[in-house]
């Protein structure tokens, strides 16, 4: 695993980090309404897109792990395409009656090449071609901020821009991809039977209704912002979100070799242990960072938003926690997926969305914007524990309790720190967290700086 971790850290960091880099650009030429909608627009778009066509890559990856024909999966989205589309055209016509866009063939159209960027990317991952789908996603994201700079900072030619540099960032990885492994190509040629059709769609079926419950969560908040409380609010709510990126990378970077390693021993008997060792691997290496990371954010949040977003500065704190917890569900949810048991992700999903729709609506009154925040603190909290629940039916995870209340720990005491605002400090607290983590993942970090020079050359 440390292989994979190291292959999609590299890529990842670099798609990634570029993104980043140009937050403080976006937040000095762009207005917070402007940003607001934007990133409302683009969710609701990606939600759409997962809707119609039924969350399909996730199916194809994997299907791609147990058919005996690795292009069987791809051919069976092929002949399926047609249907999803119609699929696509009307649910997009019944969301622009509820939400106005205001560039709807834009809009249209990135959303198919966001579908085609995400079934690329899986079928690359499932020929266990992990370089060519990182590449894929730097070339994607290289494309799409060269023509941001072009078209948005230079050129000042408004948020629509936004989405058309983005979707060309995905034409280019996709194209990337399918020149690299012919996938495409190859698949064309294969038979498809209405079976595996069948076999494909019930898989996807639960997984789709997941998809919406669980992005309903942070979506419903957004749209409940940008209807209540305005474009303006909205878009500190997006910048404060989007300075986690870093985080969320760290954590993406686990995830995507997590999910393989977890679907390639679902099948062994001592898969309890392996699940256990990669569980208590999350909280003590991913969980114990977190705290210095919000503290971190101190120092960070004034360099990107600048003035116009000063005020984002207040919900880094719970933004910080809420993505812990968050991936803390996705990763008992790699456990529930490596089983098919699909229909128990959704179970779960459901129950963290309705927690979180009911607290949002009471608390939005008395707390504003705030209450998006712990609204789905405590929706992801119900949703990770349910998972994990159904997790242990597969197999006996033993959480190491310790670091589990060590982390917990953390969190209070640099959420207390963080709202004290002294610079000194937090400076301090932060050094102490860092340290804190390096003594207790010392071995990990070890192996994985011996090993990181092997595994680079053998990728090359």
């Amino acid at each position: 695993m440390l292989k994979k971790i190291f292959i999609y850290g590299v890529g990842t960091f670099f798609s990634k980090i570029l993104v980043f880099l140009l937050l403080p650009i976006y937040t000095r030429v762009l207005s917070p309404s402007d940003y607001g909608y934007y990133d409302v627009l683009l969710a609701n778009v990606q939600l759409l897109v997962s809707i119609a066509f039924m969350e399909i890559w996730s199916g194809i990856i994997r299907f791609m792990y147990d058919d005996e024909d690795v292009y069987g999966p791809v051919k069976t989205f092929l002949s399926l395409f047609p249907f999803f589309i119609v699929i696509y055209v009307v649910v997009y016509f019944l969301f622009s009656h509820f939400f106005l866009v205001k560039f709807p063939v834009v809009a249209f159209c990135f959303g198919i090449t966001y579908l085609l960027f995400n079934v690329l990317n899986s079928i690359c991952r499932g020929l266990g071609r992990n370089v060519d789908y990182v590449i894929s996603s730097a070339v994607s994201t290289v494309v799409s901020c060269l023509l941001n700079l072009v078209l948005i900072v230079w050129l000042r030619k408004g948020i629509a821009c936004m989405f058309i540099s983005l979707g060309l960032g995905y034409i280019c990885g996709v194209l990337y991809v399918e020149i690299q492994t012919k996938a495409l190509r190859i698949a064309f040629k294969r038979k498809s039977s209405v079976d595996k059709k069948k076999e494909l769609i019930l898989y996807c079926f639960p997984l789709v209704v997941n998809t919406v419950s669980y992005s309903f969560l942070p979506l419903f908040n957004k749209n409940i912002i940008i209807r209540f409380l305005g474009e303006e609010v909205s878009g500190y709510y997006a910048i404060a979100e989007k300075v986690t990126v870093i985080l969320s990378l760290a954590i993406s970077i686990y995830h995507l070799a997590w999910q393989e390693e977890a679907f390639s021993v679902a099948k062994r008997e001592n898969r309890s242990e392996i699940y256990s060792y990669y569980t208590n691997q999350f909280i003590r290496c991913i969980g114990l960072l977190i705290p210095g990371y919000l503290l971190f954010c101190h120092f960070l949040m004034p360099l990107i938003s600048g003035e116009n977003f000063a005020s984002a500065l207040e919900l880094i704190p719970l933004f910080v926690i809420q993505a812990y917890i968050a991936n803390m569900s996705s990763f008992f949810c790699v456990i529930i997926s490596a089983h098919k048991k699909s229909i128990q992700i959704l179970l779960s999903t459901i129950f963290g969305a309705i927690i979180n729709s009911i607290l949002i609506i009471l608390l939005m009154p008395r707390i504003g914007v705030l209450a998006s925040n712990v609204a789905l603190c405590i929706g992801f909290g119900v949703c990770a524990f349910a998972r994990y629940v159904f997790a242990c039916q597969f197999a006996k995870l033993k959480i190491n309790l310790i670091w589990f209340f060590a982390v917990i720990f953390e969190f209070c005491l640099s959420f207390f720190v963080f709202k004290t605002g002294s610079t000194v400090v937090i400076f301090i607290f932060m050094v102490a967290v860092f340290s804190i983590w390096i003594f207790a993942n010392y071995q990990m970090i070890k192996e994985y700086v011996l090993k990181s020079t092997g595994i680079w050359m053998n990728t090359k």
